[in-house]
């Protein structure tokens, strides 16, 4: 084992206690789920609560997990892209393949030979990295950056798994397992003082409204009126439950839409969001309307599997969309 791969287990060594459980704490949420996996079949579902999915590629050789920021695929982030290690040589703990249980020769069980993560599997995440162009590593950096520990972090539990037949100098591929997984990371009890200080410079009455710790990110970031200069997106809220989405404009003008022109009670409902470049066209749902002609980017207002809303300006005035409703009895 190289130095670096070294470190980079004792760093992760103090997970170990806490991958035997998945329990929310005063100062870091938890979210616990299961999946099963079978045939090659692609895997995707919500993370109660986050606006984050849990996604599941197949391989050749088995899945990929990855943790995207939305729904995507075409436009979703990797939160989990800053697992290392980073070098395309080395098995990363995302990827469930059959042959990390296989020894090297594909005969028998893995008894050490190959150097590969087994049954149970340490990951990180980055909230950071939502609504961003995603991790980008730095050329020439070590295969096992030291991850921020303070960020998200989870584990993977592998079992009942199945593997196609040894076959001698061949790769294994894992056909069905069950997958247990904990996502943890910090709550934020209060925004961050950067995140306050953009918003109320730009006028936003911090007396009254408070920026919301979900849907992640708290900053939404785009040119959403379309003059070339950067804008802010905050979803925010007031001591007695309104909710509104406050857009400061180059950091000078403030617009706060509470609700109009989006529906009555939508806000306070949803689960994620990002944004839209104004030339993105149709996201692909059936019967959805024409793309709106947009002077900027757009806001993508989701309630997973339940609703989806546009908002965005055009001719000076911001107007929403209704993607589609999915009518659930609510």
């Amino acid at each position: 084992m190289t130095r670096l791969a070294r470190a980079a287990l004792l760093a992760l060594l103090p997970m170990a206690a806490a991958a035997q459980d998945c329990t929310a704490t005063a100062t870091r949420a938890a979210v616990f789920e299961v999946v099963a996996l079978a045939d090659g079949a692609p895997h995707s579902q919500p993370v109660t609560g986050t606006g984050w999915h849990l996604v599941f590629a197949p391989h050749p050789h088995g899945w990929q997990v990855r943790l995207h920021d939305g729904p995507g695929p075409g436009d979703a982030r990797d939160l989990s892209a800053v697992t290392p290690p980073h070098a395309a040589s080395l098995p990363n703990p995302r990827d469930l393949f059959g042959w990390h249980f296989r020894n090297i020769a594909n005969t028998g069980p893995n008894t050490g030979d190959v150097n590969a993560p087994q049954h149970l599997r340490r990951f990180f995440f980055s909230t950071a990295l939502a609504g961003t162009g995603g991790y980008k590593p730095t050329p020439g950096a070590p295969a096992y950056p030291a991850p921020d520990p303070e960020d998200g972090r989870g584990w993977l539990r592998i079992g009942d798994i199945v593997l196609s037949p040894p076959e001698a100098g061949a790769r294994a591929a894992m056909r069905a397992a069950r997958v247990e997984v904990c996502l943890t990371w910090p709550t934020a009890a209060t925004p961050a003082p950067e995140d306050r200080e953009i918003m109320g410079a730009c006028g936003l009455d911090l007396g009254r409204w408070h920026l919301s710790d979900a849907p992640a990110p708290r900053l939404l970031g785009g040119d959403f009126d379309g003059d070339g200069a950067h804008d802010h997106a905050a979803m925010v809220r007031d001591s007695e439950g309104a909710a509104a989405l406050a857009i400061c404009r180059a950091g000078t003008w403030l617009d706060v839409l509470d609700p109009a022109p989006l529906p009555g009670g939508l806000l306070p409902a949803i689960e994620a969001w990002r944004s839209l470049p104004r030339d993105h066209g149709p996201l692909g749902y059936v019967d959805e309307p024409p793309w709106p002609v947009a002077e900027g980017d757009l806001i993508a207002l989701e309630r997973i599997e339940k609703s989806l809303h546009l908002v965005y300006r055009e001719g000076g005035e911001w107007r929403a969309q209704q993607v589609y409703r999915l009518v659930t009895g609510e």
